[in-house]
């Protein structure tokens, strides 16, 4: 019984909003210069298709 009201205090404190908020993440570090080109230029395409074997 002695109990209750501390503890019904502490919980209304653990409610209260942190002053200072929790940030989840260190600011974040500056992106890369230059974007991540994922490949070179295509290549030219074969100069001429597959013919298939004439009859």
């Amino acid at each position: 019984m002695w109990e209750e009201p501390r503890h019904k205090f502490f919980l209304f404190i653990s409610l209260l909003p942190n002053p200072t908020p929790y940030t989840p993440h260190p600011k974040p570090q500056t992106p890369n210069p230059k974007p991540h080109t994922p490949h070179p230029t295509p290549q030219t395409p074969h100069p001429k298709p597959h013919t298939p074997h004439p009859n």
